[in-house]
């Protein structure tokens, strides 16, 4: 899909259908003669056409509140990221060519391919006024190539919303294989790749009235200033988040720790991890022959061939932020007041078709003990507005909405806020848009003349989606929900995406205009939080060179204050720490605090102690993982010795699987502290430490069994196949290399403790004094004491592991009536030995995506720190393996050099 919008001054605007057809034909020519600035995934050979960034005269707000474009002149080009780390500082040469920031040392950024001097320190008045600056921009990449998706009941294997073909040109395509359009007949497929959820998502297109966008929020008062970034992505990997916020420092002379970008969670957006690029799934070449794995092993089919980040749309990306981030300090306007509210998402008791759309987490208690089936099928009853997809269910029903307005009762920036993950679009949607955030901005700016709207995603885990999995009542035009049908039902909204933001935008007005102005304040507060990376998807990632940035911090190759080595700092593991920082930004009636990634709901709103019992006979699994007889939950020590790869390892459990136990938690967010989620860095749900399943556990096996059947898959070298990693790596040495890094994450948990029997068994549970287990010729497998047998065709046995034993499908249980086996014995045959699998636990939620599946107690004790003046007076308990943050450093230390940031402490008292 070729995407461009060129300014045409003095002329009038041109349709989506003429400004593609002009941008594409200027796009080829620029492109034929390498003038291209910006491409698609295609490594900067795609044609390129500038898109003019929405800036205007004040601050990038036009009067009328509408989004006209505007001509994007000057101002710096940020050159793509050479991951050449921190560079000693040097006097800029203004004739030396530059590639990068990097490339120009500690004291100047790269701009016109030129290094110039990094901006003095910004001086702010003492005046004692608030000044509040605001710009916006389009982030929606200028070029990029359609394909055509053969999905259908015809191509049964074809994924809808997914490419299934060959990522370079075909000649002859399959009937069911997805093909692209060459625009720029380089014979590749400059695709641009989706983030958020599932694999291989190419856009296909653009919502061209609701495009993907960034907007800037400047606020300073007596030398202190904050400064806020919001993109409509779903996630900022680590190494472009520093890139960004560093750049923004160089030009605007503000530090680095004043500056906090903010990710909306959209999953209708570009990569800006990398982690969502194209997978062995569609691999070519060398690559196609590991093709199997995507199917084989998980674990590597969810890492990309190649990274999903476009380094030139993230060019182009820094560059409107730098642009729009020096219009908004600028052009700040004094504020003279600031009007806060909250918003309560009204009660939908039922919804057409659909069914209950009020809250289904009423119908799940706190305590919940049932079938595995009834538990899954309950919890995903769909509920109004957002869903929740794990216990105990938690959902935010209230929006929070604040106005700055100057000395006349204008309105100068709208800030609103909400605890859901926009998912509104279809499961499969390829277009690029900003989801009903975008919405919600351009009704609020509409209703608001002269205003600039931001979405803050609020904090809330992965899990709890805004639309999907959720009924959107129908909304008439006034934002009311629309009338009851004659059985009181409220219809479903045909456009769930409109409905939900005509809602939000007339709630949102309506609170701010009966709210009292106050007088506005700006202090700000900031602490770092360091996490251990223990997701292998991470690992795998960075080993082969596809997440920016991580893949040189592992491998040694450079230096970076957002994170810190296992050999520096023993608790953070063998894949090291990443670094976060939490804001509180004090305002004066209300406080921000900024929190990373998808901080769980828990920590949020607080919550009673639960706990969630699983009666079905595969659960029974789960109930004494270590298998030494004693049920886990009065199990003191859940530990036991498991094997992964050809090494034994050792394993503790933080808590019981079955029951899972849900500790109480006082929550963070208050009428006066609102948390703002996705901030300054983070993918993925954070939760307790107790709640985190693994799934990861097992998923070493397959690929071992994979390379014992198929030897000759172990010696190809991934790196000079097609990753793009700069060392020589075969999957024999990758395997052991990853499970050293994370041990107990991939190491196998002891199964195989439950039998599938033949034919129908016990109503009633039985537990047998003595049992035999006989293979189909009569052989002992094993014997021993305390089988249950029943309910149903099941068998079960506490502290039997009956895989190790041998026990074979076609074997027979021998229910002995007496010791002496002399007696005939009942007999029932076996059908599957079953084992334990943790990731089918129906609460496991997705911890794929979070590099940190057990971080959200160190980030609760870092915000509560923060809100109780240094002092948490509700701690989380520190994790057994030790804390990174009892070393590394804690308090953003300004003068201190990057480079040896990481390398000391600085503690709050």
């Amino acid at each position: 899909m070729h995407r461009s919008r060129p300014t045409l001054i003095a002329f009038a605007r041109p349709t989506p259908r003429v400004r593609r057809r002009l941008g594409l034909a200027l796009g080829l020519l620029l492109g034929a003669v390498g003038l291209g600035a910006c491409s698609g995934g295609g490594g900067g050979e795609g044609a390129t056409v500038t898109e003019p960034t929405d800036l205007g005269p004040d601050a990038g707000v036009p009067v009328d509140g509408a989004q006209n474009d505007r001509t994007m002149t000057g101002g710096s080009d940020v050159a793509p990221s050479t991951d050449a780390g921190v560079a000693d500082a040097v006097l800029p040469d203004a004739t030396a060519p530059c590639a990068a920031d990097e490339t120009c040392g500690e004291g100047a950024y790269c701009t016109d391919g030129a290094c110039l001097p990094a901006a003095p320190d910004r001086t702010l008045p003492l005046d004692g006024v608030l000044r509040v600056g605001v710009s916006r921009f389009d982030i929606a990449p200028m070029y990029f190539e359609p394909y055509t998706d053969r999905a259908g009941p015809d191509c049964p294997q074809n994924r809808k919303g997914a490419y299934d073909g060959s990522l370079v040109v075909d000649p002859n395509p399959g009937p069911c294989a997805d093909t692209f359009d060459d625009l720029n007949g380089n014979g590749r497929f400059d695709a641009l790749w989706m983030a958020g959820t599932g694999t291989d998502r190419p856009a296909s297109g653009v919502d061209e009235e609701n495009p993907p966008a960034g907007r800037v929020l400047w606020l300073q008062l007596n030398g202190e200033s904050w400064l806020m970034v919001t993109l409509d992505v779903y996630a900022i990997g680590a190494d472009p988040l520093q890139k960004l916020t560093r750049g923004l420092q160089l030009r605007l002379g503000v530090p680095e720790t004043h500056i906090a970008v903010h990710a909306t969670g959209v999953r209708t957006a570009p990569d800006a991890v990398g982690l969502w690029g194209p997978t062995l799934a569609v691999a070519d070449g060398p690559l196609a022959e590991l093709r199997t794995l995507a199917d084989n092993v998980p674990l590597l089919a969810h890492v990309p061939i190649r990274s999903g980040l476009d380094p030139d749309w993230w060019r182009e990306v820094r560059r409107r932020v730098a642009l729009a981030s020096e219009q908004a300090v600028a052009n700040a306007h004094p504020a003279a007041g600031l009007r806060t509210g909250t918003i309560s998402l009204p009660e939908v008791p039922a919804a057409g078709d659909a069914g209950d759309a009020g809250d289904a987490g009423d119908e799940i208690p706190a305590v919940w003990s049932g079938d595995a089936t009834d538990f899954v099928s309950r919890i995903a009853r769909p509920t109004a507005f957002s869903h929740d997809t794990r216990f105990p269910v938690q959902r935010d029903v209230q929006v929070r909405v604040a106005e700055w307005v100057g000395p006349g009762g204008e309105s100068l920036a709208v800030l609103s806020s909400w605890g859901a993950l926009p998912a509104t679009g279809a499961a499969d949607e390829t277009r690029l848009s900003a989801d009903f955030p975008g919405r919600v901005r351009a009704g609020i700016e509409a209703a608001r003349p002269g205003a600039l709207a931001l979405w803050i995603t609020g904090a809330s885990s992965e899990e709890v989606l805004a639309g999907s999995g959720a009924t959107i009542p129908e909304v008439d035009a006034d934002g009311h929900l629309a009338a009851p049908d004659a059985e009181g039902n409220v219809p479903v909204a045909a456009d769930p995406q409109a409905a939900l933001a005509r809602l939000l935008v007339s709630r949102s007005v309506d609170a701010l205009s009966h709210a009292e102005s106050q007088s506005p304040n700006l202090a700000v507060t900031r602490r770092f939080t360091w996490l251990p990376i223990t997701n292998p998807r991470f690992d795998l990632a960075a080993r082969l060179g596809v997440v920016p940035g991580l893949s040189d911090w592992v491998a040694g190759r450079s230096t970076t204050p957002v994170w810190s080595s296992g050999t520096v700092t023993p608790a953070c593991g063998g894949l090291g720490c990443l670094r976060y920082r939490l804001d509180r930004v004090d305002l004066g009636p209300v406080s921000f605090l900024t929190t990373p990634g998808g901080l769980d709901e828990a920590f949020v709103q607080g919550r009673t102690e639960g706990a969630l019992s699983l009666t079905d006979p595969v659960s029974q699994n789960l109930v004494d993982l270590d298998l030494d007889g004693i049920i886990d939950t009065a199990d003191p020590d859940l530990a036991f010795t498991s094997r992964g790869a050809d090494q034994q390892i050792e394993v503790r459990l933080d808590a019981p699987l079955n029951p899972q136990q849900f500790a109480a938690i006082e929550g963070l967010e208050t009428d006066q502290v609102w948390l703002l989620g996705r901030t300054n860095g983070g993918l993925g749900s954070l939760r307790p430490t107790s709640d985190a399943i693994n799934v990861f556990e097992g998923q070493m096996g397959p690929l071992d069994a994979l390379l014992a059947s198929r030897p000759e898959l172990g010696a190809v070298d991934l790196c000079f196949s097609g990753y793009p990693c700069q060392q020589a790596m075969s999957l024999q040495d990758l395997a052991p290399r990853v499970l050293a890094d994370l041990p107990t994450v991939l190491a196998d948990v002891p199964g195989g403790h439950l039998l599938d029997l033949v034919g129908p068994g016990p109503v009633e549970p039985t537990t047998l004094a003595h049992y035999r287990i006989l293979s189909s010729e009569g052989s002992l497998r094993a014997e021993g004491y305390g089988l249950t047998l029943g309910p149903g065709p099941f068998a079960f046995s506490l502290a039997q592991d009956f895989g190790v034993l041998g026990v074979l499908p076609g074997d027979v249980v021998a229910l002995d009536s007496a010791p002496d086996r002399n007696t005939p014995s009942e007999r029932y045959e076996i059908a599957q030995v079953t084992p334990v699998v943790l990731a089918q636990h129906p609460n496991a939620g997705d911890p794929w995506r979070g590099p940190h599946a057990h971080g959200g107690d160190a980030i609760y004790n870092t915000a509560c720190e923060l809100i109780f003046g240094g002092v948490c007076p509700h701690p989380r308990p520190a994790p057994a393996e030790g804390d990174p943050d009892a070393t590394l450093p804690r308090v953003p230390d300004e003068a201190a050099p990057p480079a040896a940031s990481a390398h000391h402490a600085d503690r709050l008292p």
